[in-house]
């Protein structure tokens, strides 16, 4: 018998993909950029305890700039797969998925340029869990709407290739692969 953690991850995962390739797909035809970024980690929850995560965020770009000169953009799509491990209380996890309508490029906690997500429409299944499993990503989402404003630093850098930040913004530790198709 598959358990309930396993059956989400592999969730997540296929419906990531299937983002990914679609995404891919409209960014080749259409003539726009895409970044992609797979990542991994541990952070701290508020109140205590700990999340282990994995993820996928795609970002398309408006219109194709160049390469590595793309400033801000309106589209993209995140899924995370969470384990939390709370200070009391039973272990569980959750999925949680943004589809981004906003995103930016701006000078971030990782002392480079990140990617920012300005607006969103956030789920998160089970919903019964949504409080702690946000707390991580998109602390600002609007848990009864699901509606996310403002400006989310997501940790991940704008730019491509292998990153790697311990200890800072309550990350344990984050790594991120990024990759930008254009």
């Amino acid at each position: 018998m598959v358990s309930r953690r396993t059956r989400n991850a592999v969730y997540a995962m296929a419906i990531t993909f299937a983002f990914l390739i679609l995404l891919i797909i409209v960014s080749y035809v259409s003539g726009k950029e895409s970044w992609n970024a797979g990542f991994a980690g541990t952070a701290a929850l508020p109140g205590g305890g700990h999340s282990d995560f994995t993820g996928l965020c795609i970002f398309v770009a408006a219109h194709k700039l160049g390469p590595l000169t793309l400033s801000s953009s309106v589209t993209g799509d995140c899924v995370v797969n969470q384990d939390i491990y709370p200070s009391s209380g039973a272990n569980f996890s959750c999925v949680v998925h943004a589809s981004i309508a906003g995103w930016t490029m701006a000078p971030g906690f990782t002392g480079a340029e990140d990617f920012f997500v300005t607006a969103a429409t956030v789920t998160v299944d089970p919903t019964s869990v949504a409080s702690l499993c946000l707390a991580v990503f998109f602390p600002a989402a609007n848990q009864s709407t699901g509606m996310f404003t403002g400006s989310f630093d997501t940790g991940i850098e704008a730019a491509p290739g292998h990153n790697v930040i311990r200890g800072v913004n309550g990350f344990t530790e984050l790594q991120t692969n990024v990759v930008l198709y254009s």
